[in-house]
């Protein structure tokens, strides 16, 4: 059975109550309804529309129903190819209200809810910091045990109970500070040293990034990469110094060759873990194919992102220590993790390991502003701005000539090589084996 509306239509001088069908398209009605109202086109031929009291036309390849017309409703017919007339303030009016409420970004309910989660993580995020950093060995051990715990239950209930896995990942990656106090602090209970106790906060937040991943899923698995590639090679690497008795220099000299060769990787890694289909593998569809390389470049971009923070922090750490050795290995890693930024086509790829390598280049700066106050300091740092303001203006392209492209390959090897030599002298085997051919003869 047709159901019918009842409206009024007004024309330019004649007005009509009329019912008509809701399920049928507007256009199929214009005709009709023109000639109910007597309407005729001056010579060229008019294209009918139904409009609404404000000025806004009905869809005309939608019926009646489907744009929420009723009974009663006030239409007017107008013809689309004349120019509409001047506007009242009435209708200025409605104008802006219609157009405020097409603009995006207008405050929701899920916005609040946003809002509270935010605040919540920011609290345990804060919180984790302040045990981190302030706390002694006791507090720091049970407050970052026991909000652990509690922040990973809170996000097990977000995803079990309101099935919001995105503010799980937010609450639970925000208890990483936490878990790292834990991890302190249970290495100053054990009576470790310096290194022991960073490296034991490193690997709790490696246990974190995998705590995240289980709770939450896929979604976080680029975040999880990125902590676990910035944070495990270093907690590896000082818990063997804390063993043997070195310092942090030289954890940061072994950690610069580790990370040189982890960007080389990085892509083959992304690639393993997500999961891309092989030549060989035949069922794999286009959407499929997209899916994969997706997350594999996530990955990669993670990967690198964890990596280059992780040089970079290195870097700060051998230019405090000085030395001939520890210059060399920042002027050759920084060479070498800029050379093979060329690899990578993605800005989340190239991005972080310019940075990175522009630390290593600043940071050669150390030894001109050591112990000559802030003035030099300053000094230096603007002309650092102003060059690279310059180059900024003066670099036109990326694109690199075929036989400059073949040269970084040369390079990039040499550069890599050689951060394994620089790195054995600031760990002082080179001394070592010196004392050792004196203690001989």
């Amino acid at each position: 059975m047709v159901a019918f509306c009842r409206v009024t239509i007004i024309g330019s001088s004649r007005r009509v109550d009329v019912s008509l069908p809701e399920g049928i398209p507007v256009a199929d009605l214009l005709l009709d309804v023109a000639g109910m109202l007597d309407e005729r086109p001056d010579g060229v031929p008019a294209r009918w529309a139904l409009v609404r009291v404000g000025g806004h036309a009905l869809d005309p390849e939608r019926s009646l129903a489907d744009q929420g017309i009723a009974s009663g409703t006030m239409l007017f017919l107008r013809d689309a190819t004349e120019a509409p007339p001047p506007l009242a303030i009435d209708d200025f009016a409605q104008q802006v209200a219609i157009s405020v409420d097409a603009e995006t970004g207008q405050w929701t309910s899920s916005m609040f809810r946003w809002l509270l989660a935010a605040a919540g993580a920011a609290c345990l995020f804060v919180a984790g910091a302040l045990v981190l950093l302030a706390a002694d060995r006791g507090e720091r051990t049970v407050a970052g045990v026991v909000g652990a715990a509690l922040s990973s239950l809170a996000g097990v209930a977000l995803v079990r109970l309101a099935g919001r896995r995105d503010f799980a990942g937010l609450i639970t990656f925000a208890a990483v500070p936490l878990w790292a106090a834990a991890g302190a602090g249970l290495a100053m209970v054990a009576g470790a040293a310096a290194t022991g106790i960073l490296g034991s906060a490193l690997a709790a937040t490696c246990v974190a990034a995998a705590v995240a991943l289980l709770i939450v899923g896929n979604s976080v698995l680029p975040i999880s990469v990125g902590v676990v590639a910035a944070a495990l090679p270093p907690a590896v690497v000082l818990g063997a110094a804390y063993l043997f008795g070195a310092g942090f220099p030289a954890a940061a000299a072994i950690l610069c060759p580790v990370g040189v060769v982890g960007v080389a990787t990085a892509s083959q890694l992304a690639v393993a873990l997500g999961g891309m289909p092989t030549a060989a593998v035949s069922t794999a569809g286009a959407t499929s194919v997209d899916l994969a390389l997706m997350r594999a470049r996530r990955l990669s971009a993670a990967i690198l992102t964890g990596t280059a923070l992780m040089v970079a922090i290195s870097f700060v750490v051998l230019a405090r220590s000085g030395g001939w050795f520890a210059w060399g290995l920042i002027a050759v890693a920084a060479l070498a993790v800029g050379v093979e930024s060329r690899h990578h086509r993605f800005a989340t790829e190239v991005a972080p390991l310019l940075a990175a390598a522009l630390v290593g280049v600043l940071l050669l700066e150390f030894p001109l502003v050591a112990g000559g106050g802030p003035a030099i300091a300053a000094t230096v740092l603007i002309a650092d701005g102003l060059l690279l303001g310059a180059a900024a203006g003066a670099i036109r392209g990326w694109t690199m000539p075929a036989p400059v492209h073949r040269r970084l390959r040369t390079i990039e090897w040499i550069a890599i090589a050689a951060t394994v030599p620089l790195a054995l002298g600031v760990l002082g085997v080179y001394d070592a084996v010196v004392r050792f051919a004196r203690g001989l003869s």
